[in-house]
This record gives structure tokens, sequence and C-alpha cells, in this order.
């Protein structure tokens, strides 16, 4: 996740040079970062779940002593994934508040 955020951030340098030009504050760039981070995991956690609906019944009768749907360790699993993601989107967040307008203006 780190790895995509960045790698969109570092894409994105000039339209947030632009933004900041025109005076848009630096804590709506952040929290937009965050938030396309946070729809990224959300669009895997809701993936994630469907298919672990599906492949636990399936473990169900093939491992004995498994149950088809363990709320607990799916709610514990999505809680842990949105941590990490707003960790892994921090970085790259908070770079986006240190972009001198002027100088992603000129890297283009």
């Amino acid at each position: 996740m780190y790895g995509i955020m960045s790698y969109a951030v570092t894409r994105r340098i000039t339209e947030f040079g632009i933004r900041m030009a025109l005076g848009a504050e630096p804590a709506r760039l952040f929290s937009g970062v965050m938030g396309q981070g946070l729809l990224l995991a959300a669009a895997g956690a809701v993936t994630g779940m469907v298919g672990a609906f599906f492949l636990t019944r399936l473990l169900e009768g093939v491992v004995f002593g498994t149950q088809a749907l363990d709320l607990k360790s799916l709610l514990l699993t999505l809680v842990v994934l949105i941590l990490a993601t707003l960790l892994a989107s921090s970085a790259p967040a908070a770079r986006v508040l240190r972009i001198e307008p002027v100088q992603a203006l000129r890297e283009e």
C-alpha cells in the first residue's frame, strides 16, 4: 500500500503544486490522499470479505473444527487492514504537505 500511494503522490506532484499555488489548504490535500488510500483499502476489504465468505464455507467441510463465519477473526482482520492502510498512507500524504508550489511547477 505504501508503494502504491507513494507512486500516486509522485505522479501528482505538479497537480498538488498547482492546487497549492491556487490556494488549496494543505490539510485538504492531506485528507484527499488519505481518503484515496482508505478507498483502496475498502475495495480490498470488500473483495476479501466476499472471498472469505465463500472460502470458509468450502473449508468448513474439509477442515475439522472450523466455523463458516468467525466474525471476531474477520473484524480483527478488517481493523488491522484499516490501521495498516492509515500507517502506509500517512508518509506519502505528509510528503504532500512539504511540496513547494514553485518548485513543483518548475519540475514539469
